[in-house]
């Protein structure tokens, strides 16, 4: 066991540090040599070489203290596989697992031998009680026969013994790849209806309490579910859902890229009807958002997905009207891009397939007067579109993250693993300073309150979405010190899912959590945080939390933001329209400005003094 270190505030350079540690080393004194160079080795933006010397040293000095667990955790930031080996026979089964799948991963051993090495990770795993971690080793040794098993062991028991439907409809997920791999057609059939089942209520249910995000990664997976069953329906309830919580979100970039997608989706399913619909919408919304040109490439794809269900219908012997109306559509879509020659030949069509005399007349001169026409070229897509990027695999992500429960200890050993993070020195260095205060914190008998804080503040600068589990989880102690020091790391992370503890500590029984919580929604400034930020202001009871949305929501530049705080400005107390002057006072966008004299042509004359005098204070005028 160590005694740990806040030391943040250490401006030493790391070299003095490591030569301070060798002398107490060579004085015999390894935990005050161990102290010396984890002091130095917080300054994780020194060069490498610098703290690779560091690294090694401490991780001699964790051998000579009989310290496996910490020196392996130092051997995995070096990717020095000999160190790594020379310590699996002295830790867990858990370790041993995130060695081996570790080594695979980085490609520190030969390709060979990375199934084997997987193959013994999931065995480590399975012996550990871990089957989450055990079955996706599994996968990654290609033994899908025996993830198989795993993935049917916990579905079972998440039906039977855990109430968490997300869980349990990502094991059902889970459980239909690998059955459907091994050719049980109706086992995997089962376990498609259980996951979508299960999938739809906990959309649902995350809706319900504002955690959107998490709803997101539902419809995600239910895009998979259709992919991998070749169900449109699926893929459209999904796509449809997720679209709509980007769009609410005001990702614009995202919500258009995943239009595309889908668009592509429903045409190669032949799913002409609903190509069409969502063609119209990608159009209005595109529009809505001043992106001329991706409306009119939308446009473009909405007349010829109207035509292909024109040609659909009459292919289906489907009624007159039916195929009436998708010329129609198509033709008003032609017209709208100058495509009149597709407008001339839409009309011949509908002459063609109309069964009234007097129609067919009006259709033949229609055609008259624009054949001959010529169309201008088609609007190609345009390159802000680019391509849409799925989220990560959540069905094993977030299964994982389940099974971890929100321990610290195991969330670092994951990013320092992770092969996409391998060139990202600062948060692998974090992350094992945040393992290392995890596993002083696990064994810490004395002053265990003072670790925790310490461990908070170590994980506050990794800054990555796998880190908040383990934040929630220490925000859940009983002591007020471990809570502010978790709810001030959770306002370091830039995501939606930190409001869902910021909420909950404001209204804490011990005021310094309160009043921790409030500064640090008053510091969360990124775009998506608007939906949040908008619910605290219109739904809590707690005032200070009111009015630190109302500032923070003055520094989002969207227009959605500003009319929230014009709003303010006229209905809001006066410590309320107050917050609202001097947030909009102090922003810089210029966004403003235009929201601002769209709003004076309906405001009423208190509004208007109040817009005006926020433009006075900005140096403005409107």
């Amino acid at each position: 066991m160590i005694e740990w270190y806040d030391g943040f505030n250490t401006f030493i350079d790391l070299e003095e540090h490591l030569s301070r540690a060798r002398r107490l080393q060579k004085q015999r004194d390894p935990s005050a040599a161990t102290w010396e160079l984890i002091k130095g080795l917080h300054n994780v933006h020194s060069d490498e070489s610098s703290w690779q010397r560091g690294a090694h040293a401490l991780y001699e000095l964790f051998l000579e203290q009989r310290l496996p667990r910490e020196a392996l955790t130092v051997a995995w930031y070096l990717n020095d596989v000999d160190a790594m080996n020379a310590l699996l026979d002295h830790v867990g089964f858990e370790d041993r697992a995130r060695t081996w799948s570790g080594q695979a991963n980085l490609g520190l051993i030969l390709a060979a031998d990375e199934r084997k090495h997987h193959g013994r990770a999931a065995a480590a795993f399975e012996s550990a009680g871990m089957l989450v971690h055990a079955a996706v080793s599994y996968e990654s040794a290609q033994r899908m026969h025996e993830a198989r098993a795993l993935w049917s062991r916990l579905a079972h028991r998440l039906e039977t013994e855990v109430d968490d439907a997300y869980a349990a409809g990502l094991c059902s997920f889970n459980l239909a790849r690998t059955a459907q791999t091994q050719g049980e057609a109706e086992a995997a059939f089962d376990a498609t209806v259980s996951a979508v089942h299960h999938l739809e209520e906990a959309a649902d249910h995350f809706e319900s309490i504002g955690q959107r995000e998490r709803a997101f990664d539902c419809y995600h997976v239910l895009i998979a579910v259709g992919g991998l069953t070749r169900t449109f329906e699926h893929v459209l309830e999904g796509s449809v859902n997720a679209i709509r919580i980007l769009r609410e979100d005001n990702l614009k970039h995202h919500a258009l890229r995943l239009y595309q997608q889908t668009l592509d989706q429903a045409e190669a399913a032949a799913e002409y009807a609903a190509a069409a619909t969502l063609a119209r919408e990608m159009t209005e919304y595109a529009r809505a958002q001043g992106l001329t040109a991706v409306a009119d490439h939308a446009l473009s794809r909405q007349a010829r997905a109207w035509a292909k269900l024109a040609a659909h219908h009459s292919e289906q012997r489907a009624p007159t009207e039916l195929i009436h109306a998708a010329l129609h559509a198509s033709l008003l879509a032609h017209a709208e891009l100058g495509q009149y020659a597709s407008v001339a030949h839409q009309y011949a069509r509908l002459a063609e397939t109309s069964t009234n005399p007097r129609k067919q007349q009006i259709y033949r001169r229609a055609h008259e007067r624009t054949a001959g026409a010529k169309d201008v070229p088609a609007p190609p897509a345009d390159p802000y579109l680019g391509q849409h990027h799925p989220p990560p695999e959540v069905w094993f992500d977030d299964l994982i993250e389940w099974e971890a429960a929100g321990s610290a200890s195991a969330r670092c050993a994951s990013i320092i693993l992770d092969p996409a993070g391998v060139d990202d020195r600062t948060t692998r260095r974090s992350a094992v300073l945040g393992r290392l205060a995890a596993l002083a914190a696990e064994t810490t008998p004395r002053e265990a309150t003072y670790a925790l804080e310490v461990l908070a503040n170590h994980l506050a600068p990794i800054g990555l979405y796998a880190v908040l589990p383990a934040l929630e989880k220490l925000y859940e102690h009983a002591e007020p010190g471990v809570r502010v020091a978790a709810v001030r790391a959770l306002g370091r992370h830039s995501y939606k899912r930190s409001f869902v503890t910021l909420e909950r500590a404001v209204l804490d029984a011990d005021g310094a959590v309160q009043q921790a919580a409030v500064e640090e929604i008053r510091r969360q400034r990124f775009e998506h945080a608007f939906d949040p930020l908008a619910r605290i202001y219109r739904q809590s009871e707690h005032q200070p939390a009111r009015l630190a949305a109302l500032h923070a929501l003055g520094q989002i530049d969207l227009r959605e933001a500003h009319e929230l705080l014009f709003g303010a400005l006229e209905h809001g107390t006066l410590e309320e329209s107050t917050a609202a002057t001097q947030a909009l006072a102090a922003t810089r966008s210029r966004r403003f400005l235009e929201t601002a004299r769209g709003a004076l042509k309906s405001a009423s004359p208190e509004l208007q003094e109040a817009l005006r005098n926020v433009a006075r204070q900005r140096g403005d005028v409107l």
